[in-house]
């Protein structure tokens, strides 16, 4: 039996899988991503919204429930964006948003324009859907001029994971897009988490396709609720093939999106202890590396931090070092598609304590 095409390739752990696999002992963990492990508090009654009695009733409905797609319609509001509930359309997560775009604006073949460096979700999300990703630099002044006569999209992460930059001009970008026939795709999952005083702001009101979710606003990434905004400018034609797509699956449930109405209205909340938590271990890691042979620059905003190391350093024999010898985790930056300096990045939501202590070692790995 042959498996599909969208699997190309075998899946392999790689070497920092199997140290990890076989340290044999329990692991300081600093790539910690889910903020419900990583010790940030909760309200005791978050989850009594999701006894709402009008979950009982099954009302499918392809784009969404409507007062869930009004709530993220005043999230956009505060954040200075008219978008109208009728533009938007909940999924399950960011990466089945993902999945519905892709099967309506690509065939098999086409292709991706994709950043680098970036987080490593992208080629597997277009290998799927049978599309190939080609990528661009993250601070190339015009990404554009990489696409071909198959590009059918480009992806803007903003701000970029893992080096929490924002996008510099992105309605030039959205511009650009458009007059080439090209989607422009924004992932804004991390807008909220800014860790200098500038907020840019979201591009729900240009003309591009914006995806988000509770994941990263309210911190619930097991709530499974994402959305994508449709740019106004969308024909009705290709919104109708959207609605389709989306009326297939239904994946969305009752108890969620009523749960959203609740959970959004209270975001900066449950914003506030993560917030905390990253400004505080970035104020640590900046005043960590300050005398010493590694460059932490700490990102416009996000739960991610790089730090580049020492130019003779191996990134990937560094990690393993740690792994094996202190009992640390962390990731080296070919993970992200990093080039030039030798790099590893860390979450800036590890817990304080656990972070002091993985610097130490990481300190102490790089001066033996």
């Amino acid at each position: 039996m042959k498996h599909s095409r969208r699997f190309s390739g075998e899946s392999r752990p790689n070497a920092l899988s199997l140290a990890r696999a076989t340290s044999g002992r329990p692991l300081l963990d600093l790539t910690v991503s889910n903020p419900t492990q990583a010790g940030i508090p909760y309200p005791e009654d978050l989850l009594a919204a999701l006894a709402d009695p009008r979950a009982l009733r099954y009302q499918p409905s392809a784009m969404g429930l409507q007062p869930a797609r009004e709530a993220v319609a005043a999230y956009y509001a505060s954040l200075g964006a008219e978008v109208h509930p009728d533009q938007i359309l909940l999924t399950a997560s960011t990466s089945e948003a993902y999945h519905y775009l892709f099967k309506l604006l690509a065939d098999p073949g086409d292709e991706v324009l994709i950043p680098r460096p970036s987080y490593p979700l992208f080629e597997f999300l277009a290998g799927l859907e049978l599309l190939e990703t080609v990528p661009y630099p993250l601070h190339a002044p015009d990404p554009w001029n990489l696409a071909s006569t198959r590009t059918r999209a480009l992806i803007a992460v903003h701000p970029n994971n893992p080096t929490g930059d924002f996008l510099i001009r992105p309605d030039r970008l959205a511009e650009r897009c458009a007059a080439l026939g090209i989607a422009l795709i924004a992932d804004e999952v991390f807008l909220d988490y800014p860790l200098t005083p500038a907020q840019p702001p979201t591009l729900a009101a240009l003309d591009a396709f914006v995806l988000s979710g509770l994941s990263k606003i309210c911190g619930l990434p097991q709530m499974k609720l994402g959305w994508l905004v449709m740019p106004r400018s969308l024909p009705a034609a290709m919104r109708e093939r959207l609605e389709l797509i989306a009326d297939t699956y239904l994946s969305v449930s009752a108890p969620v999106q009523w749960a959203a109405v609740s959970w959004l209205a209270r975001r900066v909340e449950l914003q506030a202890p993560i917030l905390a938590r990253l400004r505080r271990n970035s104020a640590y890691l900046v005043e960590a590396f300050a005398d010493s042979g590694m460059v932490y620059q700490p990102p416009q905003a996000g739960w991610t931090a790089v730090l580049k190391l020492p130019s003779t350093t191996d990134e990937e024999v560094l990690a393993l070092r740690l792994i094996q010898v202190y009992g640390v985790l962390l990731q080296p930056g070919y993970f992200y598609d990093f080039s030039g300096d030798p790099r590893v990045v860390l979450s800036l939501l590890t817990p304080p304590e656990d972070l002091a202590a993985g610097v130490n070692a990481l300190k102490d790995a790089l001066s033996h």
